[in-house]
């Protein structure tokens, strides 16, 4: 019982890692954002001491250029 626990938890776990996100703004090109992705993750791998830290500078960052993030389709 204890393993279909532990394998449950671990397939919930997985499964909200695996959440796939986009970012959408219009007008924008695919070579923009590529630019603006870059710029951001530069940024938050010199600030970000922890995972969720890195996510919360990228988020930011990328808002601030005008992106909202959605869920990947």
């Amino acid at each position: 019982m204890r393993r279909l626990l532990l394998a449950s938890s671990l397939c919930v776990v997985i499964a909200a890692c695996a959440t796939r996100y986009e970012w959408v703004k219009p007008e924008m090109t695919s070579s923009t954002r590529e630019a603006d992705l870059t710029a951001c993750s530069s940024k938050t791998s010199h600030l970000a001491t922890e995972d969720s830290m890195a996510i919360s500078i990228m988020d930011r960052c990328m808002a601030e250029r005008g992106y909202d993030k959605k869920v990947a389709q």
